[in-house]
């Protein structure tokens, strides 16, 4: 007898639906490897001309590999989650066209098709893009890229620096030419309120320079070498602005016209900041001797507070791109945070523990300030996160008790004794099903619309929920388009998983119809809707706890009536289908439970990123 060939079995693996599973693995590596390029393409790229170094930086630099790897992984999953909808849908296609015979889970083109769908056509076409784009979005703003960049520099840039001089006696240089050049400006007839704020801009410039262009011995040597080109690029700039800034405290010190006006405020090189009241008590003998000056001593004033107002626009220029750069090295500089926040040994001091605060208070106070990972921007994701996952325990326990209690009071009193008592075990499997699809399909769709909201929120183009009356809807027109194609996608992959990949018999499948497919997909697609009522209704609650004077318990039951007669209404248009009574209020207890459940924890974490914001009472405003 002939003996059987060794790779009879991989032929008859690859002839079957093993050439379908494995060309499916090698597209999910091939979209893998691909994410990791393009999810280093902000969709939105920081621009102004203090950011011109990100260029020459690597994306997981600026934003911390951690918040990198955050995004990737995120990008990944929805990408392969889009691979997997394309490759399951090949039987819904080809039934839909009519060819039965092909309508199963073989061969090797489909999934490979579906890889070159996602890596090539999918960021590359018009319409498609765009989808992409959604995604890639979705995953940056969910790791906060590059907002929490974005909120350093801005923490940075603002910071009341010159308020930590008093705590540093190391600090008083500064400390004396924040006074001097705040006095010299307001002497110059700039308010002191606007005075403080642009010699704070100098003195932060000067402050940042000695950390950034000076930095060699705070920094650890290996981190701070991957800068060096940067650093030499800011060094010539900055420290010319420096030596004209010095020159220009002293020139102004010298000038005859600015010291007569200084003396009438009794300013020394050594006085305090001029306050406001000291402003307004002195502006009328001041405006009297201005009135004195001669043209040409009037245009030297003039002149050099031209001059200064030179100096403040490239200072702030200067200490934008220097804060820029110390927020990236404090991001990734952790040895040295840890060493300058006091967490770390000193090895040279046999263990014991440094003394930051007898070392730089300032640098110390600006580190903690820097490294502050509060993040209100990205809380809607995390509320959201958390609203479906607990919509998804109480959906599961309540439609396990339901369906239990159903079944049991079926087999018990009306189907006799030929039915046996169901357990609790089978209900729950039976409810795991559908609420993971329900579960799903809210999520994606919630998830879309509340970073399509904050995309708005951005531009400006968003009108916050004031009341039903005055429902704004051009605001959600793209919302609903985008959330009702995330919402359907989870039920496609029930149906296909029920037709397709369950007990469903071979003949049952070619007996499925073109009109038949396409009817269940557009049902399919109107009981989606109670997931993009559900996203609507997170971007509502949203606005209404960011306003915080709305009655959040009537907005949030009338919104959750409105979820409810959204699936009722989607489930009784459903004539072909025939529901039974116990499925049809099986899938209203799922809609009902778990929409309840979420609102009400996307409300509870929602509010708790909000300051000030406490869970109401019923006819009581937040």
């Amino acid at each position: 007898m002939a003996e059987a060939s060794p790779v009879a079995p991989v032929q008859t693996f690859l002839d079957e639906q093993g050439a379908f599973t494995l060309s499916l693995v090698i597209g999910m590596a091939v979209i893998a490897f691909y994410s990791r390029k393009r999810i280093g393409e902000l969709i939105r790229p920081p621009k102004g001309e203090e950011y011109d170094f990100i260029r020459t930086l690597p994306i997981e630099t600026i934003v911390g590999e951690s918040n990198f790897y955050k995004s990737y992984v995120i990008y990944v999953l929805m990408l392969e989650f889009l691979y997997f909808f394309i490759c399951t849908s090949k039987p819904l296609v080809l039934l839909i066209a009519n060819d039965t015979t092909g309508a199963a889970f073989k061969g090797a083109a489909w999934p490979l098709g579906a890889a070159l769908l996602v890596v090539g056509l999918l960021p590359s076409t018009p319409f498609l893009s765009e989808v992409e784009t959604l995604l890639r979005g979705i995953a940056q703003k969910i790791a906060s890229i590059p907002s929490e960049f974005f909120n350093r520099v801005a923490k940075l840039t603002r910071s009341e620096i010159e308020t930590l001089f008093d705590a540093a006696p190391e600090y008083r240089p500064e400390r004396r030419k924040y006074r001097q050049i705040h006095n010299i400006l307001v002497s110059l007839d700039f308010p002191p309120d606007e005075a403080m704020m642009l010699a704070r801009t100098c003195i932060s410039t000067d402050l940042f320079s000695q950390w950034i262009i000076n930095g060699s011995r705070i920094w650890s040597s290996g981190e701070y070498e991957g800068y060096t080109d940067i650093v030499a690029k800011l060094k010539p700039s900055v420290e010319g602005l420096l030596s004209e800034t010095a020159a220009l405290i002293n020139e102004s010190y010298d000038a005859a016209a600015l010291r007569e006006v200084m003396d009438i405020y009794g300013v020394t090189l050594k006085s305090e900041a001029l306050t406001m009241d000291m402003f307004d008590q002195k502006r009328d003998e001041i405006l009297a001797v201005k009135a004195l000056w001669t043209p040409e001593t009037a245009a030297a004033v003039e002149g050099l507070s031209k001059r200064w107002k030179d100096v403040l626009s490239s200072s702030d220029l200067a200490v934008r791109k220097l804060c820029a750069v110390f927020a990236i090295v404090a991001r990734n500089d952790k040895e040295a945070v840890k060493r300058l926040a006091g967490k770390r040994r000193d090895p040279e001091n046999r263990g014991s523990v440094l003394n930051t605060h007898r070392f730089d208070p300032v640098l110390k106070e600006v580190l903690s300030l820097v490294n502050d990972r509060q993040d209100e921007e990205s809380s809607w994701s995390e509320a959201a996160a958390v609203a479906i996952f607990g919509g998804f325990i109480t959906c599961l326990l309540s439609l396990s008790i339901y369906l239990y209690l159903v079944d049991f009071l079926d087999a018990r009193y009306f189907a006799g004794a030929a039915q046996t008592v169901p357990t609790v075990t089978t209900a729950m499997r039976s409810a795991l099903s559908t609420t993971l699809t329900v579960a799903l399909s809210f999520g994606f769709a919630s998830i879309v619309a509340l970073f399509l909201r904050s995309l708005k929120i951005e531009d400006g183009s968003w009108t916050k929920f004031t009341s039903f009356y005055a429902f704004r809807f051009s605001n959600y027109v793209g919302i609903i388009l985008w959330c009702s194609m995330a919402a359907f996608m989870p039920l496609v992959f029930t149906y296909v998983f029920y037709n397709f990949l369950g007990q469903t018999s071979a003949d049952a499948v070619n007996e499925l119809k073109p009109f038949v497919v396409l009817s269940a997909l557009f049902f399919k697609y109107l009981f989606g809707m109670a997931g993009v009522g559900y996203a609507v209704s997170t971007c509502i609650l949203a606005d209404i706890i960011e306003e915080s004077h709305h009655k959040i318990v009537a907005t949030a039951a009338a919104l959750l009536l409105l979820i409810i007669i959204i699936c009722f209404v989607s489930l009784v248009a459903t004539p072909w289908l025939e529901i039974p009574t116990k499925l049809f209020w099986h899938n209203m207890m799922a809609v009902s439970s778990h929409a309840a459940a979420s609102l009400l924890f996307f409300y509870m974490s929602y509010s708790s990123f909000i300051p000030g914001i406490r869970i109401s009472t019923a006819g009581s405003s937040a």
